[in-house]
């Protein structure tokens, strides 16, 4: 794509590849990501791009395998929400309607978390 264009001399085309490694980084910023702090979702999230991406690629092959990364992340995530609409967590504390009325509120993973501090 960059021979196609012309612009394999063009210094905004060879910063880009160079800062290459930070591209994810740009991505997520502003997203929402329960339960976990800004290092571990950067590092969660980059071993699973890492399974999809490498640094060798270049930009056209980087975006074919990103967007496959992008495609697992959501699929994971509709499966994540069938489970959660479809499974109803056991009540652990004698704050039945309360934890009733967290597990309805939240997903089965966020009360998960949410369950043993209740607890």
């Amino acid at each position: 794509m960059v021979e196609g264009f012309g612009v394999e001399n063009k210094n905004w085309v060879l910063d880009m590849y160079k800062k290459r490694h930070s591209w994810v980084t740009a991505h997520i910023r502003g997203k929402f990501f329960a339960g976990f702090w800004t290092t571990s979702r950067c590092e969660g999230l980059n071993s699973i791009i890492a399974k999809y991406v490498n640094s060798r690629y270049n930009l056209v092959e980087f975006i074919q395998h990103f967007n496959r990364c992008v495609d697992h992340i959501q699929w994971k995530e509709v499966q994540a929400d069938l489970v959660s609409v479809n499974g109803r967590p056991n009540m652990q504390t004698y704050f039945q309607q309360l934890e009733r009325s967290a597990a309805n509120v939240y997903t089965l993973s966020v009360f998960y978390m949410f369950q043993p501090i209740l607890v």
